[in-house]
């Protein structure tokens, strides 16, 4: 698979493990707040990693470090993802997919093959404003793999988590009800601090809520997901 950057270190990406992180260029979405554009556009310029220098350093680190994240990008768009997991599985590592959801049928592929073991979801605004992520973008896919994660994680099959950046032309009080209702139930529900940094719109890099404004949609939240958490602040 493409990999167009690796963070061999990392306490924060994989919940309860020390990671290293892979990083998947493309993406299926343009999200005007996106802060990883040089990944999304496909990497041309980014180092490029081949999988036998990542699969051999973490045979080296086995015993120290315990999970990869893949994470890009989208990770999904690539055929051969599911054959590089079993790669890494079969070293011993646990998986952690950080995916927007726009290919259902791959992550099932992953779930159903064992090739993952934690699933991060990005959400990322109410579905009447996905539009506004990419041109015909197909939500039916989206709630697709929302309702494949709530319907498999409940087996215990693995670990999952959805999650929202919050963009200030992206999120409201409002939007964030409905959010609250499209993932109602979920184990986990994290809100990240939007980083106004490099983005695809450059009008958004200086918008940023106040805590006290994460603090009232956290509580709004609280309503439909059974833990939420406030990350990046």
């Amino acid at each position: 698979m493409l990999i167009r950057g690796f963070q061999k270190f990392s306490l924060l990406d994989y919940p309860g493990k020390i990671a290293a992180i892979i990083f998947a260029p493309g993406c299926t979405f343009r999200c005007p707040f996106c802060y990883n554009l040089e990944l999304v556009l496909g990497g041309a310029n980014l180092p490029s990693f081949s999988e036998k220098k990542v699969l051999n350093f973490l045979k080296k680190r086995r015993g120290k470090l315990e999970g990869l994240v893949v994470t890009g990008g989208e990770p999904t768009m690539q055929n051969d993802l599911p054959e590089f997991l079993r790669r890494v599985k079969k070293i011993g590592y646990a998986v952690k997919l950080d995916t927007n959801g726009s290919n259902p049928t791959m992550l099932a592929r992953l779930v159903k093959q064992k090739l993952i073991d934690y699933v991060a979801m990005d959400i990322k605004t109410d579905w009447e404003n996905y539009s506004r992520l990419a041109p015909n973008v197909e939500i039916a896919k989206i709630k697709k793999s929302v309702n494949f994660l709530k319907k498999y994680g409940v087996m215990g099959k693995f670990r999952y988590e959805f999650r929202t950046t919050v963009a200030p032309d992206f999120v409201s009080a409002q939007i964030m009800e409905k959010i609250g209702k499209a993932i109602q139930g979920a184990p986990l529900y994290c809100l990240q601090q939007y980083r106004p940094q490099k983005t695809l719109q450059k009008d958004l890099a200086q918008k940023v809520y106040s805590e006290k404004v994460l603090l009232n949609f956290k509580k709004i939240a609280e309503k439909y997901a059974k833990k939420v958490e406030i990350r990046g602040i």
